[in-house]
């Protein structure tokens, strides 16, 4: 696989990281329609990127490794979509 696995808790705060990030820039409306719209492709993408950051990876550095094993699981576009969506529940 990649040999950036990230535990539960990197996961949760990576996804409250970009959460925070749409809500501050104000971009709750567009993220999850993006979202939305490219679920279906965020696993292919990543394999892509994957393969992408094993010859380029050392320019881009180790976050770069993280965000792309954050979105090889599927389950992580919800979480996000969630988690955007909570914040501007909580900021209204």
């Amino acid at each position: 696989m990649f040999d950036s696995d990230l535990t539960k808790e990197e996961e949760d705060k990576m996804i409250d990281s970009i959460g925070v990030k749409v809500i501050e820039n104000e971009l709750e409306t567009t993220a999850i329609f993006l979202l939305e719209l490219a679920r279906p492709i965020f696993f292919i993408a990543s394999q892509f990127a994957a393969i992408g950051l094993t010859m380029f990876g050392w320019i881009l550095g180790t976050n770069a490794q993280k965000y792309v094993a954050l979105f090889m699981k599927r389950d992580n576009v919800d979480r996000i979509i969630r988690r955007i969506e909570d914040l501007r529940a909580n900021d209204a």
